[in-house]
């Protein structure tokens, strides 16, 4: 935003519109590029400029320089991009990421206190007794049964209906199928039946479910 007049030729005029935090980092890496005589450090570096405004922005520079046989710099040349629209967007995705990143660890905190066992299911063709709809039974829906993890309690439907106790299976499923099936959502999924354990004892357990439905 500045004239030739207003943004004389010269290095302090640069130095002088560097952002405060980023102007050590951005003389540091000058250093480094000038200073390796092999060439081989590169000048490629984001930093913020004060525009005629008063605001910054972020831009990307980069340089290459001509030396001499001994690898003594002889004149850089440079450009300078305009990238303040990319880093916004992606300290936006780094603000959402940190932002579902504690909300997954409450999440994950909060599930290993509770005593109820956690499960969802993916509905496939809206059938819901779909041998292969993607299920997910939490740590805790496991260990109430007396298993540890998905290698003896696969993510699949039968997992749980093959250890239904024999009088109680068909009504159980009977009462899955009829709440998925209400388009209406008015049939409630709440019901008690018993679960064959790991060690072969069947339980009592209290089961509750809510569905997500399109339109």
């Amino acid at each position: 935003g500045y004239t030739r007049d207003e943004f004389p030729d010269r290095v302090g005029t640069w130095l002088k519109y560097l952002h405060p935090e980023d102007a050590p980092l951005a003389m540091e890496a000058v250093q480094r590029h000038l200073d390796d005589r092999s060439g081989r450090t590169p000048y490629d570096i984001d930093y913020r400029l004060q525009l005629k405004n008063g605001s910054y922005r972020w831009f990307c520079a980069r340089s290459a320089t001509q030396r001499d046989a001994q690898g003594v710099p002889l004149r850089v040349a440079g450009s300078l991009a305009d990238i303040d629209d990319q880093r916004r967007q992606q300290d936006d995705q780094r603000r959402q990421q940190d932002v579902l990143r504690v909300t997954l660890e409450r999440f994950d905190r909060a599930r290993g206190m509770l005593s109820e066992g956690l499960w969802d299911m993916e509905v496939i063709a809206g059938d819901p007794v779909n041998p292969k709809n993607p299920f997910w039974w939490s740590d805790q829906f496991r260990a109430l049964l007396g298993f540890s993890d998905e290698r003896d309690f696969p993510n699949v439907l039968d997992s749980w209906a093959s250890r239904l106790h024999p009088e109680d299976k068909d009504r159980t499923i009977q009462a899955f199928a009829a709440h998925l099936n209400d388009a209406s959502g008015r049939t409630p999924y709440h019901i008690e039946y018993r679960l064959q354990m790991k060690n072969g004892v069947y339980r009592w357990f209290r089961a509750q479910g809510a569905t997500r439905r399109d339109a």
